[in-house]
């Protein structure tokens, strides 16, 4: 997949990105010059109709590998269990003479 960033100028840039397709890569690059600056005025519109359909490719497959590792981001219940442990209950316990 490739990354389009607007310039200053307002052009596309993109940056390589490994999920894109290889003609996809193709088609894209054939569009743009050197610079990454895309060459033809009308094809902005399909880039970036292109970059918002991968990105949201991209977010659902990393929600997907996100529930698979077995959170939503939320680790309170794992945090609930190591403060009730009895082995974490002696550390907070201890306490350190400084004297």
């Amino acid at each position: 997949m490739k990354r389009w960033a607007t310039l200053a100028d307002g052009t596309l840039a993109f940056r390589a990105q490994p999920e894109m397709q290889r003609e996809e890569q193709i088609r894209l690059g054939a569009l743009l010059d050197s610079k990454g600056t895309v060459l033809r005025e009308e094809c902005k519109a399909w880039i970036e109709g292109n970059w918002l359909e991968l990105k949201t490719r991209e977010r659902s497959r990393a929600k997907e590998a996100k529930a698979l590792r077995g959170g939503n981001g939320d680790n309170s219940e794992r945090v609930r269990e190591l403060n009730l442990s009895p082995h974490n209950q002696d550390q907070r316990d201890c306490k350190i003479n400084t004297d």
